[in-house]
């Protein structure tokens, strides 16, 4: 399926059987919004606000309901938040603030793919935002494969990656960045270990790559330590690092940002322009909820993530348990065990079609993500499915693994009918 069918597909198959359980969508715990005060938030920042600029509270309130600034009015928390939370450097000037990740995404896509032989690379399966919007402009998006959960070789990472970047420069194309997905990654659910993430560094530096590194995910770990990001890792100063809010505030804020290299001044620029071009400015209502939010918290989402946290491990244990005892009748289906993140991933004897999403959402009642969905090479990746925990409760998440397992017994048995 074309990366722009995948939503609206996904859309019309939970609309069209709206009583169906979805393990398709990756949406955050909803007790996560029990948390957020919306208007005590837009004051904590508008004190902030009038501190900053040494105004009044009616002028600061004046201008957050005008037009702004098209880079941000959070840049300066942002900046410390990155600090407390990532360990990343970054100056407010490196920061621009987005409508999302998406809007991330879009900029730097234009502002770097401008000649006709122009292609970024991504790890395939990946989030189809970048693929999707880079297909909707016409330009090249290239599949690289490396299996991250076997055991690592630097010196192997290196030549699997040359021979397949080899191979897209053979057909005339230019390789600007690889998106990178790597803490918990959306759909595969794997962690890249910071020796990894290193190697891919210095890879990209030796082959003149950029790195687009997305990292919604990684502050959702179970595990006692959590792997750096790669922008942290950064001494090349090659990282376009993207975050969001989206998971760990709320969605409907559509609040995001792009950090772009330490002296990327010039590319910095365009990259503003292009913004101003593309919708003017954030909505700084918007800002203001997550800026108060993070100067409620020490200026870090990890107290609110903290206590989100051990739902999202019951629900991964509640799904485990359930396709211990459900999924036992096929020794051929497997899974991964996450240390984080949302997502769990189902490796199946049989392929999964558009055709059994449907099957499986009205004769089970149970809506499932082929990880196909994801791939620009569906038929590698075509016996996997990936299944949402992170909006289910146990009681859910134990019924739509029973669903699940009967339209697998099904479908299993009639592929080995035929």
């Amino acid at each position: 399926m074309k990366q722009l069918e995948v939503m609206n597909f996904l859309n019309e198959v939970s609309s069209v059987f709206p009583d169906a359980i979805s393990l398709a969508s990756g949406r955050p715990s909803e007790k996560l919004f029990e948390q957020i005060d919306i208007e005590k938030c837009k004051n904590v920042f508008l004190s902030h606000y009038a501190n900053k600029l040494d105004i009044t509270l009616e002028k600061a309130h004046t201008l957050l309901l005008q037009y702004g600034p098209s880079a941000g009015i959070i840049r300066d928390l942002l900046s410390v938040h990155l600090k407390n939370d990532e360990s990343i450097d970054a100056e407010e000037q490196d920061i621009i603030v987005t409508n999302g990740c998406q809007e991330a995404l879009t900029m730097w896509c234009l502002n770097e793919l401008k000649n006709p032989n122009d292609c970024v690379l991504t790890f395939d399966p990946s989030y189809i935002g970048l693929s999707g919007f880079v297909e909707a402009t016409g330009k090249a998006v290239f599949p690289i494969t490396y299996d991250f959960t076997t055991k690592f070789n630097a010196d192997e990472l290196s030549s699997c990656l040359d021979e397949q970047i080899k191979a897209v420069k053979s057909r005339g194309f230019n390789p600007k960045a690889i998106y990178v997905n790597g803490d918990f990654n959306n759909p595969l659910a794997y962690n890249m270990t910071e020796e990894q993430k290193s190697a891919l560094l210095d890879f990209c530096f030796r082959v003149g790559l950029q790195i687009i590194e997305d990292n919604p995910y990684g502050l959702f770990s179970y595990l006692e330590h959590k792997e750096r990001t790669m922008k942290s890792l950064d001494k090349h100063n090659i990282v376009y690092y993207i975050g969001s809010f989206s998971k760990s505030i709320c969605p409907a804020l559509r609040v995001g940002y792009l950090v772009v290299p330490k002296g990327a001044s010039d590319k910095r620029t365009q990259l503003v322009a292009l913004k101003s071009l593309i919708s003017v400015n954030t909505s700084q209502v918007c800002q203001a909820v997550v800026g108060g939010y993070l100067l409620q918290n020490q200026v870090s989402l990890l107290p609110g993530v903290q206590k989100v946290l051990p739902d999202y491990k019951r629900q991964r244990d509640a799904i485990v348990a359930a396709l211990d005892t459900h999924l036992s009748f096929d020794q051929n289906i497997t899974w991964n065990i996450p240390q984080g993140g949302f997502f769990i991933v189902l490796q199946l004897p049989i392929s999964v079609s558009e055709q059994d999403v449907y099957t499986c959402a009205q004769e089970f009642g149970v809506i499932i993500m082929p990880v196909s969905f994801f791939s620009l090479d569906e038929e590698y990746n075509s016996r996997a499915i990936r299944l949402a925990f992170s909006n289910l409760d146990g009681t859910n998440l134990t019924e739509a693994v029973k669903r699940l397992a009967g339209f697998l017994k099904q479908r299993i048995q009639k592929s080995e009918s035929n």
